[in-house]
C-alpha cells in the first residue's frame, strides 16, 4: 500500500508544509526480524570497515591518534572484545576480561579473522532464537563494576549501536589519512545487501 506523506520544510523565514513524496508502508517488522537485520548490518559494516583499513600501512594502522584506544586497530579490537564479553554473558560463561580491550593489540589479519568468526557466531545465535526468547533477561557484571540486567534484544541493540559508534571513531581517524573508508551506513546495507538476504 502506498501512503502519501507530508513533512515540514523549514525555510529561512518560516515553516511551510511540503509534499515530500510517496513512501511505501510496510507491515510491522517483528523484533526477531529486526534483530536479525541489525546483526546482519553489524557483521557487514564490521567486515567492510576492517577490509578498508587493512589497505593502510602499519605506520597508519598503529599510529597513536590521541584517542581513547590509541590507534585504528585497537579501536576496532575494542568492538570485538565487547562482542566477546556479551557472547559470554549470553552463554553463561566467564569471559576473563578485566578491561574493555586486550593488553596486546592484534595484527589487522588476526582482528579480521576474529571479528568475522564473532559476527558469524551472533548470526548463528540469533537464527536459533524465537520471538519470545528475545525478551529473556540476562544478568551479568559489567567489567567496570555494577550489575547489569538486559534482555537479549537490548543486548543486540547495544552491540549494534556500540560497534557503529566506534566505527565512526575509525572513520574520523581515516579522514586524517589519504585513504578513503568505504561507506558503511545502515541505509546502504538496506539498499544494497539486506534486500537480497
Amino acid at each position: 500500500m502506498l501512503l502519501k506523506v507530508k513533512c515540514m520544510a523549514k525555510t529561512a523565514m518560516h515553516l511551510t508544509s511540503a509534499n515530500c513524496g510517496v513512501v511505501r508502508k510496510e507491515k510491522n517488522m517483528s523484533l526477531l526480524k529486526a534483530a536479525k537485520m541489525m546483526l546482519g548490518y553489524m557483521a557487514w559494516a564490521n567486515k567492510i570497515t576492517i577490509t578498508s583499513v587493512a589497505r593502510l600501512p602499519d605506520s597508519e594502522l598503529y599510529k597513536d591518534r590521541n584517542s581513547h584506544f590509541g590507534n585504528i586497530v585497537s579501536t576496532l579490537n575494542h568492538i570485538y572484545v565487547v562482542e566477546d564479553v556479551f557472547k559470554a554473558h549470553l552463554t553463561g560463561e566467564k569471559h576473563g576480561y578485566t578491561h574493555r580491550n586486550t593488553d596486546k593489540c592484534p595484527t589487522i589479519n588476526e582482528l579480521s579473522s576474529n571479528q568475522e568468526k564473532m559476527d558469524r557466531w551472533y548470526m548463528d545465535y540469533i537464527s536459533n532464537l524465537d520471538e519470545k526468547a528475545l525478551e529473556e533477561i540476562i544478568s551479568f557484571e559489567y567489567i567496570g563494576g555494577g550489575k547489569g540486567d538486559l534482555s537479549i534484544y537490548e543486548i543486540i541493540l547495544h552491540l549494534v549501536n556500540h560497534a557503529a559508534n566506534h566505527r565512526g571513531h575509525v572513520s574520523e581517524m581515516m579522514y586524517k589519512t589519504h585513504f578513503k573508508l568505504q561507506t558503511h551506513d545502515l541505509t546502504v546495507y538496506l539498499r544494497d545487501v539486506h534486500k537480497y538476504v
